[in-house]
């Protein structure tokens, strides 16, 4: 049972980052902050200098958010973490996140037929 759990919190977790109206506008802010970023290093790289961490953060954390197998993989420790840490509200709130997805793409489904 505690497999399921794991796997439904984990794929939960990932589709709420990832996908969901609740992080849109972090992503957004992320992706306009790194685009910004990327402005100003293509200056300061003309100048001989090398690119700045935060700049390398923002790319990481843009490509991480567009990606389902990179979150989800970060996603499956934080929910293991959770889980020893006993914070079990997070991990159903995750659960309830992918629920209501497949239902929805259930429901879409059976109204296509």
């Amino acid at each position: 049972m505690n497999l399921i759990i794991f796997i439904l919190a984990s794929a939960g977790l990932t589709w709420m980052l990832t996908r969901s109206k609740l992080f849109k506008p972090l992503r957004e802010k992320i992706t306009i902050k790194r685009q910004v970023l990327s402005i100003s290093v293509k200056a300061i790289e003309t100048k001989g200098f090398s690119t700045t961490i935060k700049h390398k953060f923002y790319w990481v954390l843009d490509e991480l958010l567009g990606c389902y197998g990179c979150t989800g993989a970060w996603m499956g420790a934080i929910i293991y973490l959770l889980q020893k840490c006993n914070a079990e509200i997070i991990i159903y709130i995750c659960i309830a996140s992918i629920t209501s997805q497949i239902l929805v793409l259930l429901v879409q489904f059976l109204e296509k037929k």
